[in-house]
């Protein structure tokens, strides 16, 4: 979902993240960038912000070039939103004063749009954490309505208020799978549950982050495992018995509001979280054919354009696994075919040397705009 809306949202504001394995970089950009950020366990959008301070711009495609592998387990799957999350908080925390407004923060070439949207990319986790912070404070209030006997009568519209913000969110979400996705039912009640499943992980990241405690790097294993039974419960025990409690904890409480009041209202809202995290032992496995891998970035120069159709190659079946990826400095073996969706061109007799740039075979892209250092007059 990212995707097909965030990341498209990004472009329009020249904010677009390096997102994966799918990107072109010119190699002067990430030179200039001071390279690769090993601290992060989000490398590839870190370099984003410290591109996009240096004075280039950014390309998205929304056309796959490329199939990747996802993760077979939940146990993978959870191991990488987990860095996922870890990463983009790391991110705000080393470059927080490159988005100050005016003489408030470091003079870079950062627009005012590109501050908010890079800001937001680690703002939006770090809350998922603060906002965690809010369960202990209405469990204490829960428990002491319960030890004082109190009963506190809740008005009309904060029922009304707190139900539109629940149903509301399911609706946007199954729309946004739907209409822009274009996911069949199933897959898009695949992807609701699967999202509700990573809530645990994604707060507890998010909280650790934080605190900036100490975290590593894992790969994640995109192969299928053995078959057992009981895995899903194994890998999700935290989240099974944090459900079963929550749930047991609600019943609780719902029993004690005879309802009405404000215990019942944080009787269905303890409900509801314990429901989410019980999504987690029935999270639905991903298929097992590779998926496409997120659309190109390309960090290139004013001069950015698709190549003729002439030098276009035809539309290839996609297959599984995805063709290994040009790396710099390689260079092909005769008779050894370029990467799928890639064509390294050189210089053309009408551009000036240097501006030798990395360009996209196929159709003609249907957005993007071009990026290059701004020119000094």
């Amino acid at each position: 979902m990212f995707f097909a809306t965030g990341m498209v949202s990004l472009d329009e504001h020249r904010a677009g993240i390096t997102g994966g394995t799918m990107s072109l970089i010119r190699r002067a950009a990430l030179e200039r960038a001071g390279g690769w950020a090993e601290w992060c366990l989000t490398e590839t959008s870190e370099l984003a912000v410290r591109i996009h301070a240096a004075g280039y711009r950014s390309v998205y495609l929304t056309e796959p070039y490329g199939r990747g592998l996802i993760p077979e387990t939940f146990e993978g799957y959870r191991r990488q939103r987990y860095w996922w999350t870890y990463g983009p908080v790391q991110e705000f925390w080393r470059h927080w004063r490159l988005f100050l407004p005016g003489r408030l923060g470091t003079p870079r070439a950062l627009t005012a749009g590109q501050k908010l949207h890079h800001a937001n990319h680690g703002l939006d986790v770090a809350c998922i954490g603060l906002r965690a912070l809010c369960f202990p404070l209405a469990a204490a209030a829960a428990a002491s309505m319960v030890a004082h006997h109190e009963r506190v009568a809740m008005p009309a519209e904060l029922w009304v208020a707190a139900t539109c913000l629940l149903v509301g969110n399911l609706v946007l979400r199954w729309l946004t799978y739907r209409r822009v996705v274009r996911a069949t039912a199933r897959q898009a009640l695949g992807g609701i549950l699967a999202f509700a499943a990573l809530t645990h992980v994604i707060t507890t990241a998010s909280l650790r982050a934080l605190a900036r405690r100490p975290a590593r790097w894992q790969r994640t294993s995109k192969f299928r495992p053995r078959r057992r039974g009981h895995r899903a419960l194994t890998c999700a025990s935290t989240e099974t018995i944090l459900g079963l409690a929550g749930l047991a904890a609600a019943a609780s409480l719902a029993a004690y509001a005879h309802g009405g009041g404000i215990a019942t209202a944080l009787a269905i809202g303890l409900a509801v979280q314990a429901i989410t995290y019980l999504t987690a032992p029935w999270s639905p496995s991903p298929p097992t054919a590779a998926w496409p891998a997120p659309p190109a970035t390309c960090w290139t120069s004013p001069q950015w354009r698709s190549p003729p159709a002439s030098a276009r190659r035809p539309a290839q079946p996609r297959r599984a696994p995805a063709q290994p990826a040009h790396t710099p400095g390689h260079r092909n073996r005769p008779g050894e075919p370029m990467p799928s969706g890639l064509r390294i061109t050189r210089p053309s007799p009408e551009r000036p040397p240097g501006q030798a740039l990395s360009e996209t075979s196929g159709p003609t892209p249907r957005r993007g705009t071009g990026i290059a250092p701004k020119q000094r007059p």
